[in-house]
């Protein structure tokens, strides 16, 4: 008879130092963080078992994320609560455990959408500067919920509609040729196919 598992959904956050780790040296991190959090981790069969953790989709070398997620399978249950304050205890400067959630194991749920937040110069308006460029009418359909204010541009990729589109095309839809260079953005949240929409 096959082990349970339990899974958990934990949402972090990737600021500051932290953001220079690349996807390898964080799934390497959230190993370390479980073994020394002491909690009871599945392994993967085989010669060389590891902990079965999964960090999806990777975040780009250098950006902040405000609410990633990293799924993470135990071998018994526990609150939610008890494995984010477990793992955030171990974590660098820069990353902080904000929630966990038992979500059902087996296939795991796809990535739906990618929201994101462009930083802009105190005195742009977002609104003003997606007004001088391209009506919405012109955007790739997976290009939703764009939204701007003082000093920043918040939109979404629908990754169901388009699981390729790289963020680099989406910025330069919004804001035209080049506009990938030089802008600070952050990735505000990774949503999942089986989360009900906020």
């Amino acid at each position: 008879m096959q082990n349970q598992v339990f899974r958990y959904r934990l949402r972090f956050e990737k600021k500051g130092p932290s953001r220079f780790l690349s996807h390898k040296d964080l799934m390497r991190l959230m190993e370390r963080a479980g073994r020394r959090a002491a909690l009871d981790l599945a392994f993967t069969a085989g010669f060389n078992p590891h902990p079965v953790i999964s960090i999806m989709p990777a975040l780009k070398l250098g950006m902040e994320g405000f609410s990633e997620a990293a799924e993470i399978d135990l071998r018994s249950g526990m609150d939610g609560a008890e494995v984010a304050e477990a793992i955030g205890r171990t974590l660098p400067d820069g990353m902080r455990a904000t929630s966990a959630a038992l979500i059902k194991a087996g296939r795991r749920a796809r990535v739906a959408s990618c929201s994101y937040r462009v930083f802009l110069d105190a005195e742009a308006h977002g609104a003003a500067l997606l007004a001088g460029r391209r009506g919405s009418a012109d955007l790739p359909p997976c290009i939703t919920s764009v939204s701007a204010g003082e000093g920043f541009v918040d939109f979404a990729i629908d990754c169901l509609k388009d699981p390729v589109l790289r963020l680099e095309a989406a910025l330069e839809a919004l804001f035209g040729p080049g506009a990938a260079s030089g802008l600070r953005i952050a990735r505000t949240r990774v949503s999942f196919e089986d989360e009900v929409p906020a």
